[in-house]
């Protein structure tokens, strides 16, 4: 979710919820303000007990001045999200249809789409191997829950103070497929 709210939103609350009772939620992540240290972290990313905040970096893994303060208890993690060039449609920008964008919103997206690489690639490796109970189904299980991807997501961003994103860690963890996901179940999944 690219959006953020100062105060609750009853429905937004509701269906996130609701998401999670139904185990639904592989993913879900709901940017920040923009305010900097002006405004602390916001709601849906406040609530991040269902919920996975992202905040910005520049293309380097520096954290964005823009990004809300810390926030105690509540583990959140960076991606780029500065001066990103984004594709809209030439109603909404230059003629080009493309605009320069920066922000969380940019970031959230950027992360949701890493998230949805990292889905496939762990799909592709239980396919391959089929269910036979080695440890890719464990991580196809296990990845499928919010504390599992932040396993995950913490073996990416292994700097607590920086939780920068950095996926071309994944491939430090094996020489093949199969070697990955198992690390990636001994070495975050086995935990959770």
């Amino acid at each position: 979710m690219s959006f953020s709210f100062r105060e609750q939103v009853f429905s937004i609350k509701e269906a996130i919820e609701y998401c999670a009772s139904q185990s639904r939620i592989i993913f879900l992540a709901a940017a920040s303000r923009n305010e900097g240290r002006n405004s602390p972290i916001t709601f849906p990313a406040a609530y991040n007990h269902l919920v996975i905040p992202i905040i910005s970096t520049n293309s380097l893994g520096q954290l964005s001045g823009f990004n809300p303060p810390p926030h105690r208890g509540c583990e959140r993690f960076a991606t780029l999200g500065e001066n990103v060039l984004s594709a809209w449609p030439s109603s909404l920008s230059n003629e080009t249809g493309k605009l320069v964008q920066s922000g969380t919103s940019t970031a959230t997206s950027i992360a949701a789409g890493l998230v949805a690489c990292i889905l496939e690639f762990v799909r592709a490796g239980v396919e391959t191997v089929g269910r036979t109970g080695k440890p890719s189904d464990r991580v196809w299980a296990n990845i499928h829950t919010l504390e599992g991807m932040k396993a995950i997501l913490r073996l990416i961003a292994p700097d607590e103070s920086i939780p920068y994103l950095a996926p071309s860690l994944l491939t430090d963890l094996g020489r093949d497929h199969q070697a990955i996901m198992d690390a990636i179940y001994n070495r975050a999944l086995k935990k959770v």
